[in-house]
């Protein structure tokens, strides 16, 4: 029995724990629960809406269907899912096996030094012999130019910017100002909306507030915010599915 750490486990245990959890309960990657399910808040994070759309057709046993989901989340610098392509490549599960693209994969999940993925990576450089390393580092380079974060980070800005424009922008937040107005504690009606601040002004879940948190929707601050989840290696504190040796 192999015991190694699973990203793929750590992915479909946050779907089923968020299916699970209360809509004002936090991810272990700190997104609410219920900004997972929203819409609008994965339309304008398309990295962790391929990632969640990917983990769910996991779970349900549709792998290829999996993969390109994972790949679309790859494409927006979501480094989970850069690490689930790799696993999947490695053991060949719903795609053919293929070890030195699976280490160049996880090699680029690893990019930000991310602790679990960085790990995963030197025992799969393990495992090759040199000739797979060489075709590893070969096909490394082109998927760094297509997914690295060089060029992936730009691609989710893009996105990120657009739809806060155009869902968190003046006229948004001044009709939200409007509409609580002399229902908030003043100290809510200054800076961001969070955490069950209107809760009790209309009945609005928490996550519906923290919609508008600016850490959400500045590039910088969610990024920094994931790198500090994963690259600590909090996020992985579910029981995981081991995996069988080959």
């Amino acid at each position: 029995m192999n015991t190694r750490l699973s990203i793929l486990s750590v992915l479909v245990c946050m779907v089923l724990a968020g299916n699970a959890g209360a809509s004002d309960s936090i991810s272990p990657d700190g997104i609410p629960h219920a900004l997972l399910k929203n819409e609008t808040f994965l339309h304008g994070h398309p990295d962790v809406r391929w990632r969640v759309e990917g983990s769910r057709q996991l779970h349900r046993g549709d792998t290829a269907a999996a993969i390109e989901s994972f790949t679309r989340a790859a494409r927006f610098a979501d480094k989970p899912s850069q690490a689930a392509i790799a696993e999947l490549l490695w053991e060949g599960t719903g795609t053919a096996r293929n070890r030195p693209l699976a280490y160049a994969w996880m090699d680029l999940a690893a990019e930000r030094g991310y602790q679990a993925f960085l790990l995963k990576r030197e025992a799969m450089w393990q495992d090759l012999d040199e000739n797979e390393r060489e075709q590893a580092l070969s096909v490394g380079v082109q998927l760094y130019a297509d997914y690295g974060d060089d060029v992936a980070k730009p691609r989710a800005y893009s996105v990120m910017r657009r739809e806060r424009s155009r869902h968190i922008g003046s006229r948004v937040g001044a009709d939200v100002s409007r509409r609580f107005a002399g229902k908030l504690p003043a100290a809510r009606m200054s800076g961001t909306l969070t955490e069950s601040a209107l809760v009790s002004a209309d009945g609005m879940e928490p996550a519906s507030t923290q919609f508008y948190n600016d850490s959400f929707w500045h590039p910088e601050s969610w990024w920094n915010s994931q790198d500090r989840q994963w690259r600590s290696g909090e996020v992985i504190v579910y029981p995981l599915i081991p995996e069988d040796e080959p």
